[in-house]
């Protein structure tokens, strides 16, 4: 508050039960993958004058949403407030409305008493925006508004707290874009009023579930040293990998295909090399080339007859098998083109001498 007494009129209408409120948050991803912003507005109906206030954060493209937008508006009215009436009176003060166009922050308004989820998202702003909010000095009551009425409906048929809505929502895309352009933002290094516990892992603020992200933050740390002692990855390469990338490309494959590629490049499918390990009835050979210890890498380089028709098979390519009898009628043909034969052509007839194979692809198998 300034020493002039400027906004005296807000603590006025705070207690004079004229207050109205709004927040809206913002998020372009176009723009800043790693920042959001919110904007809040006060507006008393009986002077009829306005306050604004931003906030724009700089996090990181994990952390950064518009759901993080849309609470940030609330935690900084809320500090407003509490601001506002420190060391003053609230006797007789009626909780001020705010609308807000986000329902899960409503509703977490609305249970400000109720524990948050251990994997709740955004938890490091949701805990003091709820306690805030339970402490009632002032706190509020949060309403649900429908966003962009703008966009359906004519401005002479908006309602007050359409109007407000409106008005935070355009105030928080500004400010997202001057924080951007003027590389100005609010610090979050240390921790927010009322905060009382934070958590950092490897010099970065947790903002949701913390088993999560010491399970990312572990596995983070083992893959780079495993991909450095495999001689994949350099440590110092490994930090300009775009993991997320490869994260978001794995999950347009089927999830068995996904498991195996990731045994494939740690050297740890179920091959009789890793089986003769702990069962030693198992012989630590290539079942198809009888050739002994060989790694993981071998599954798709083997030499063997069978495995090399077999992989240009799965590969869509042609290839040509020979269905190999002995005099008795009995069938000499490598094992598993047998058998993979017999999966997708199953009505071969016996005294077939070769059978053409085209363009077979996995969905085959």
């Amino acid at each position: 508050m300034d020493e002039d007494g400027e906004c005296e009129w807000l603590y006025d209408a705070l207690i004079g039960g004229t207050l109205e409120i709004s927040h809206d948050g913002s998020y372009m991803n176009d723009l800043a993958r790693d920042v959001c912003a919110c904007g809040v507005i006060f507006h008393c109906t009986r002077t009829n004058k306005y306050a604004d206030l931003t906030w724009a954060e700089r996090s990181t493209p994990q952390i950064a949403t518009n759901y993080r937008g849309e609470i940030l508006g609330g935690l900084a009215t809320q500090l407003f407030l509490n601001i506002l009436v420190d060391g003053r009176s609230v006797e007789g003060c009626i909780p001020p409305r705010i609308g807000c166009d986000n329902m899960g922050v409503v509703k977490h308004a609305q249970t400000a008493r109720c524990p948050l989820l251990e994997k709740q998202v955004q938890a490091d702003i949701l805990c003091p925006f709820k306690r805030l909010i339970s402490d009632g000095k002032p706190g509020g009551t949060l309403y649900h508004i429908y966003s962009h009425s703008d966009k359906h409906t004519k401005e002479k048929d908006w309602t007050l707290e359409q109007r407000l809505n409106i008005r935070a929502d355009k105030l928080a895309g500004n400010a997202l874009t001057n924080s951007v352009e003027n590389n100005s933002f609010i610090n979050i290094k240390s921790s927010f009023p009322t905060e009382k516990v934070t958590i950092s892992i490897s010099g970065s603020r947790i903002t949701g579930s913390p088993k999560e992200a010491i399970y990312k933050s572990w596995g983070r740390r083992v893959a780079k040293e495993y991909f450095s002692n495999r001689k994949y990855v350099g440590k110092t390469l490994f930090e300009h990998i775009y993991w997320d990338g490869m994260a978001a490309v794995m999950k347009l494959f089927p999830q068995m295909f996904r498991t195996w590629i990731t045994k494939q490049v740690a050297h740890f499918h179920g091959t009789n090399r890793q089986l003769s390990r702990w069962d030693k009835s198992v012989k630590n050979i290539c079942p198809s080339c009888q050739k002994a210890d060989k790694a993981t890498s071998h599954i798709t380089r083997c030499q063997a007859e069978g495995r090399q028709i077999i992989f240009k098979i799965s590969k869509g390519t042609q290839a040509v098998v020979t269905v190999r009898t002995d005099g008795s009628g009995g069938n000499r043909t490598d094992m598993q083109v047998s058998r993979r034969s017999r999966q997708s052509y199953n009505g071969i007839t016996p005294d077939t001498k070769e059978l053409q194979i085209r363009d077979v692809g996995l969905d085959s198998r």
